[in-house]
């Protein structure tokens, strides 16, 4: 942490999301999980969006912990078109099932020119716009 000229404080972002991996691993999900958690949330964050940012995490590790998130999941497709597909997300974290959701979006659409997936039994998914912002990279 330092403090700019402004009396703001400034975090190392890398020491942030290694602090929200290390939690959400503690409170049982997988690493898998908890990257992609910690990434998403950071995301929110470093885009001024605190209110599905780290302040966020509390909720994800005690929902973990008290078995109200199911941890170690593997969202299983459910119903798969050329150009849709359904995923039920087994009550785990949002984060994990909604990048395997728009990655496998991303191929539909470069295969056939749409890609639309609908994820079922989910938790809280962070910001929309960091899916989107996948999408947008491809």
């Amino acid at each position: 942490m330092e403090k700019a000229a402004n009396n703001i404080l400034r975090y190392d972002i890398g020491r942030i999301h290694r602090f929200c991996v290390d939690c959400l691993i503690s409170a049982g999900g997988s690493s898998r999980e908890a990257d992609v958690v910690s990434d998403v949330i950071c995301s929110a964050d470093l885009r001024g969006k605190e209110s599905h940012g780290v302040a966020r995490l509390r909720r994800y590790a005690m929902g973990l912990k008290n078995g109200i998130i199911a941890a170690n999941v593997s969202p299983k497709l459910i119903t798969d078109t050329p150009g849709t597909a359904v995923i039920d997300a087994l009550n785990g974290l949002g984060q994990p099932a909604c990048v395997e959701g728009m990655n496998i979006a991303i191929s539909k659409a470069k295969n056939n020119g749409i890609g639309a997936v609908a994820i079922r039994n989910s938790n809280h998914f962070g910001i929309a716009g960091y899916y989107a912002a996948l999408a947008s990279n491809k």
